[in-house]
């Protein structure tokens, strides 16, 4: 037996903290982790993420090795018209952060990338290295070391 009130159900906790915007996005107004950027709510005995508990309850099971992909692109979004199940891999090719360097041409310094002055990052194969940049540096920092002397 259960004491206390009883539940409340789930889209009744959701809508309490929600809000619709102009894009059609039923933005979570609650609390979001600052490090990932999403939001999770109890439910079913577990903190769930509220866009994956909003797609199993409008559209069923997210499938085995699928993750769930904010069409919108606006991650405390949880309008199930808006989330797609895919491969990790393509959402990770859709995702904002990733395609913004994908097609970038030159450094942040202006310095083309070709073939000749770019290099993959042994700490993070991809990112993409300027051979210039780096090469400037390390003439600065020998200078400074010359300098010092």
């Amino acid at each position: 037996m259960t004491l206390g009130r009883p539940p409340v159900p789930v889209l009744e906790r959701l809508w309490s903290h929600s809000s619709v915007d102009s894009k059609g996005c039923w933005v979570w107004k609650g609390h979001v982790s600052p490090s990932t950027g999403y939001s999770a709510i109890w439910h079913q005995g577990t903190n769930r993420l509220i866009h994956r508990v909003s797609y199993e309850i409008h559209k069923g099971p997210i499938p085995e090795g699928l993750s769930i992909d904010h069409l919108c692109r606006n991650r405390v979004c949880w309008n199930p018209e808006h989330l797609e199940a895919v491969t990790i891999k393509v959402n990770i090719q859709r995702g904002v952060h990733r395609n913004q360097n994908v097609g970038k041409s030159h450094c942040k310094r202006g310095h083309e990338f070709t073939t000749g002055n770019t290099y993959k990052s042994p700490s993070s194969p991809n990112n993409r290295v300027c051979r210039t940049c780096v090469s400037d540096q390390h003439r600065k920092k020998y200078q400074e070391k010359i300098h010092a002397l």
